[in-house]
């Protein structure tokens, strides 16, 4: 049965001090005045994001000075605003009549509350400020509500879909329909000393609180932390609260993903227990596997991902201390927490079972609350610690931000997986200190230290929660971030660029003013380094014409919403495909020419059907998919059924060779190694019998990334070629420094050789060349008799083409002889 929607009180206005009117009548007259240049603009997209930019401002000092519902007027406003920009195009003239209407009720709405010193009424109980439909969600409840309402519309800037309450009974019915992924409380809230730790406390028992909690306070002593921590709560923060800093916080409780329930693996021989047990914490919002079988809990918990395995600890089979280690042998489950329940008491058997790895023992018959706290507890402690193993160290003591090792390190780590970014754009923005490296100069250690810090606080006061932002001492700051749109990013980097203009360094002593130069590029896809000077180029180059302000990478530019609209699309067409196995696999042989093989060497070819059944080749999809950074996708795709299908072949064909392609995207992605060091680790493949291929062109620009891939590949027991190879002095060069098991000749130096004797011999003396490297050569693309014999002369041992046999589903080795 659907919950009724709850009914919105209303909070009185607030009444204005005499600056905070005169303030409003200001920024009433201002607004007026930026709307009437956007439109005598005809909506030109730079006075649309000044805007947007002044009415964000402006929600954010309403929310300060005149209460909730002029900010969250303005919030509207700015949504508005945002949507109409979206397509990149004009607003046309209905939607600038609507959005006139909105800019005239604001307003109208300031001038009001700035004539009669008070603010309109507002709902008690909202959703903040607009947040992606994929944003986490928070609840908040506060004894303050206009506190509470100004903090939820910080944090929709931080990437989070916030709603504020005043009371626990509208709290409680909010999350019967919908848990959120956190619960930020007043402790005191809603009302007397230690009321909203006494609320979560209850909630906790009954089952209907699952979420991490983040207890506020105005105090700052340590009863009330103690009495927090008792609540359960993870998190104290003293007011007032910098919404980064709360928002750094749950990105570690939660990692931007609705709450998943707890997962326990419970083993015990009685069933009757297990059952009540199991189901106890089942009804408490627990995700169980239960076992009387103590032998297959490693089995159960694969592929599940306990929190806390829970285990019975005299059993007949093995005991819990057996169980333990056994489970702790496993580098998955090494740092999983193990709970032990005994039937009797003895300190000594309590002793054992801690030295045997086990985080607690529970005596039976267990009190059900304590029971499910305890276990809760453990499972919650677990996920904290595993996510903040996952965050990179913020090693730099003084700004709190990423230093340049640990910044590359996790933009790495992001473009390696795309699909997160998925609909959104992602770029880099490089940030040029113009002025700081003066005053390094004239500062001693300690004042420099307030440059750097007061540097940081503004970037971290406008750092979104998606943002990655790394720091270096020589003035220079760089931040990977994803906006849903270009507008959004000129927005963003427009705000950098003002606050940190404006920090205040003159208490410091005589220096200049800092003049941020701000370098944006596109930020799909590696390599980092690459990415990073790209920006720092267009950096350089605004610093150097025109002083603090942002310069956009042309492609950035010239990148618009139908692009977004047909990455999605691709995403789709490419997602479909795979979950409806309607990508496939194709085998075409590799031929020796010099001497009977009886062995099968075979090219890994990629397909894919469309919707009708219509089968495409690789050119009509996959340059699409390098646009818009699918290949790595398809890559492992094709990488992971191609090894699999080399270990079944190899059980009845132990000659079985196979050769996969791999484009620039996974030689460019720091993560390839190890996943494929991984996969390998899954099958049980001869050695050198998977031969991974790079192109000529992916060496010549990624010589770096194809050397790495190439020592990685060799260290795991598998082979390298080089396709495409067009015998170019400079080519050689290169790839004879890769020392590639194998090259293939591309098409332009193999196809009609019997009618061009000059390339006869550029072909003989090439593969003189190569195979004095020790690499073996493969002739590809081959279409005729004529240029069959000629390589036969040339002494190329393997050949490969349509004329030899064409790309089949089903592996059909030819024998020569």
């Amino acid at each position: 049965m659907p919950l009724e929607p709850l009914p919105a009180s209303r909070e009185p206005g607030l009444v204005l001090r005499d600056e905070d009117r005169t303030l409003l009548s200001t920024l009433a007259s201002d607004l007026r005045r930026h709307w009437q240049r956007a439109r005598s603009s005809h909506f030109e997209a730079a006075e649309m994001v000044d805007l947007r930019m002044f009415v964000r401002g402006l929600a954010d000092t309403c929310a300060q000075a005149a209460g909730f519902a002029l900010a969250g007027q303005a919030q509207a406003l700015d949504t508005a605003l945002r949507e109409a920009g979206w397509s990149g195009k004009r607003p046309d003239p209905a939607r600038a009549q609507a959005l006139g209407e909105r800019v005239e009720a604001l307003a109208a709405a300031l001038s009001q509350s700035a004539s009669t010193g008070r603010t309109p009424e507002s709902a008690s109980m909202t959703v903040a400020a607009s947040a992606p439909a994929s944003a986490p969600r928070v609840f908040l409840v506060d004894s303050e509500p206009a506190q509470a309402k100004f903090l939820s519309l910080q944090l929709a800037a931080q990437g989070y879909a916030a709603e504020s309450f005043v009371d626990w009974d509208a709290l409680v019915h909010a999350m019967a329909s919908r848990q959120p992924a956190a619960l930020i409380a007043d402790i005191d809230a809603p009302h007397g000393v230690f009321g909203g730790a006494d609320q979560v406390s209850e909630l906790r028992r009954a089952g209907k609180l699952l979420c991490p909690v983040l207890f506020l306070s105005a105090r700052a002593d340590s009863r009330t932390k103690l009495i927090a921590l008792r609540a359960g709560g993870v998190g104290y923060f003293v007011k007032p609260v910098a919404a980064p800093e709360l928002a750094t916080r749950l990105g570690e409780l939660i990692s931007h993903q609705e709450p998943a329930p707890y997962r326990v693996v419970m083993v015990d021989d009685d069933r009757a227990f297990l059952e009540l047990q199991s189901s106890r914490l089942q009804a408490a919002g627990f995700e169980v596997k239960a076992l009387s079988n103590p032998l297959g809990v490693l089995e159960a918990a694969q592929g599940f991902e306990p929190d806390v395995f829970v285990l019975d600890l005299y059993m007949p089979e093995a005991d819990g201390c057996e169980l333990t280690r056994l489970i702790h042998e496993e580098p998955q489950f090494a740092n999983t927490p193990v709970m032990l329940l005994s039937g009797e008491s003895d300190p000594t058997a309590h002793a054992r079972v801690i030295v045997a790895g086990a985080v607690d023992v529970i005596v039976k018959p267990a009190d059900p609350v304590r029971f499910i706290e305890r276990v809760r507890a453990r499972a919650m402690q677990y996920r904290q610690n595993f996510s903040r193993a996952r965050r990179p160290d913020r090693a730099d003591t003084v700004t709190g931000l990423l230093t340049m090792a640990q910044f590359t390190e996790a933009l790495e780590a992001r473009l390696a997986h795309p699909r997160e970014a998925e609909g959104a754009l992602s770029a880099l923005l490089y940030v040029s200190l113009g002025g700081y490296l003066d005053w390094s100069k004239r500062l001693d250690a300690a004042r420099l230290e307030q440059v750097r810090t007061r540097i940081a606080r503004v970037i971290s006061e406008r750092q979104q929660g998606n943002d990655i932002v790394g720091w270096d001492n020589a003035g220079r700051v760089i931040i990977s971030t994803r906006q849903p749109d270009l507008p959004n990013l000129q927005s963003y980097a427009r705000a950098l660029i003002d606050a940190i203009g404006g920090v205040e360094l003159s208490d410091l002593g005589p220096g200049p003013r800092l003049v941020p130069s701000i370098g944006v590029c596109r930020a799909d896809a590696g390599p980092v380094h690459g990415l990073i000077g790209d920006a720092a180029q267009l950096a350089a180059q605004q610093a150097r014409e025109a002083g603090a302000g942002v310069r956009l990478q042309p492609l950035l530019v010239s990148s618009s919403a139908p692009d977004l609209e047909e990455q999605r699309r691709w995403h789709s067409i490419i997602n479909d495909a795979i979950r409806e196995h309607r990508l496939f696999l194709v085998y075409q042989p590799i031929t020796n020419l010099l001497v009977a093989d009886r062995s099968e060497w075979n090219e890994v070819l990629l397909r894919m059907r469309d919707a009708s059944g219509q089968t495409l080749l690789p050119g009509q999809f996959l340059p699409v998919a390098a646009k818009f950074g699918l290949d790595r996708l398809l890559d492992r795709w094709v990488v992971s059924r191609a090894l699999r299908g080399l270990d079944a072949r190899q059980q009845d064909h132990p000659g079985t060779v196979f050769f996969v392609k791999l484009g620039t995207a996974s030689v460019a992605d720091p993560s390839f190694p190890e996943w494929l060091r991984q996969m390998l680790g899954k099958v049980t493949i001869r050695p050198r019998s998977c031969v991974f291929q790079f192109s000529q062109a992916t060496v010549l620009a990624q010589f770096e990334r194809c050397s790495t891939l190439a020592q990685a590949v060799r260290e795991i027991g598998q082979a390298v070629a080089i396709e495409h190879f067009d015998g170019q002095s400079d080519a050689l060069l290169r790839v004879s420094a890769l020392l590639p098991n194998f090259v293939k000749l591309d098409r332009a130096i193999t196809q009609q050789l019997a009618a061009e004797p000059a390339r006869q011999t550029q072909i003989r003396e090439l593969v003189r060349k190569l195979k004095e490297g020790g690499a073996a050569v493969i002739a590809a693309y081959i279409e005729d008799a004529q240029s069959l014999g000629v390589l036969w002369q040339a002494q190329v041992e393997l050949v490969q083409g349509n004329f030899v046999q064409q790309p089949d589903e089903v592996i059909q080795h030819q024998v020569t002889s």
